[in-house]
């Protein structure tokens, strides 16, 4: 039987978010919490501003703290509604803090093929939602085949589910983040739904988060630099939001673009497909529990968030 811990919680409604931990040793992570050093990885989509609100936690952060963004220098006070980020928070005195925030952007490149509810960007669908904001493509309109694009979501599968998608200007690379699977038959492995082309990846395994650089092809991404996870240091616990894979063979799932893997047990069972919020481990393999099934819609998902607890403790030990 698989090893998802599904909790019911009296709570109202709920926001986008997944986390991207770099892999900790339980040893490293417990000692680390113990002196307080250790925080919290929070990636999601922003519903709130003030600092900024991400699957229902306020978190705050330094005036002018810079943000890391593919797309330039920018201060996380320039952070709006729909934009997807990965933080590293500590809470302490009531609140959650972060001195490092990531623009997490699932993919940047050129639109391969544009219909309706969809998009294309070299072999990786992007599923277009009623309440997915554009910006810069004028009144009404949306991408067309050519335009590059700068998608802020969450994957499913090899589909982003995007919350806010941006035209920028042609850039010297593309790049896509998300969780790499192994090819088959000396095939290229894959980010999403694209083929990472020209690089040996021997220290990365499947279920790993990658960052890929380089030059698009048509359903493929000529490599030339590749990084595992999304946050600077280490994390421990992780709240995300997301859609669960299914087992492999060897019984390993993962929360899509995660990084976040967890072993399934000996008895097959079949897992949720339906986006839900999770409680999680940056340790290996340590189980992933549903806190609850999340809506589609992004105002039912803000309305559920705003019921939750600002304390991933509170969260993920009830």
């Amino acid at each position: 039987m698989i090893s998802i811990a599904k909790r019911v919680l009296a709570i109202s409604s709920i926001v986008t978010l997944v986390a991207f931990p770099v892999p900790a040793t339980e040893k490293e992570t417990e000692e680390s919490r113990e002196g307080g050093i250790v925080g919290t990885g929070i990636v999601g989509a922003i519903t709130e501003l003030g600092s900024i609100y991400v699957n229902g936690q306020h978190i705050v952060f330094p005036d002018g703290l810079k943000l890391t963004s593919p797309l330039g220098e920018r201060t996380a006070d320039s952070l709006v509604p729909g934009e997807t980020v990965a933080a590293e928070a500590v809470f302490a005195d009531g609140k959650w803090t972060s001195g490092s925030i990531n623009h997490y952007l699932p993919i940047t490149g050129p639109v391969e093929a544009a219909d309706t509810g969809k998009l294309t960007v070299m072999g990786s669908e992007i599923a277009v939602r009623r309440d997915t904001d554009f910006v810069g493509f004028g009144k009404g309109e949306q991408p067309e085949t050519g335009d590059w694009i700068a998608v802020n979501g969450l994957w499913n599968g090899n589909t982003v589910v995007a919350t806010r998608i941006v035209k920028i200007e042609p850039q010297s690379q593309a790049r896509i983040v998300g969780t790499y699977r192994r090819g088959e038959d000396g095939d290229a492995g894959k980010v999403g739904g694209t083929r990472v082309l020209g690089i040996k990846l021997r220290h990365v395994r499947p279920g790993d988060a990658l960052t890929v650089h380089g030059m698009p092809e048509e359903t493929a991404l000529q490599t030339e630099t590749v990084t595992i996870g999304l946050f600077a240091g280490p994390v421990g616990d992780i709240l995300m939001e997301g859609y669960l894979s299914q087992p492999d063979l060897e019984g390993i799932y993962t929360i899509y673009g995660s990084g976040v893997m967890a072993y399934a047990g000996p008895d097959p069972m079949t897992v949720s497909t339906e986006r839900g919020l999770y409680c999680a481990s940056s340790a290996d393999r340590k189980p992933i529990v549903q806190i609850t099934s999340l809506p589609e819609e992004g105002p039912d998902r803000r309305q559920l968030l705003n019921g939750l607890e600002d304390n991933i403790t509170l969260l993920c030990n009830q």
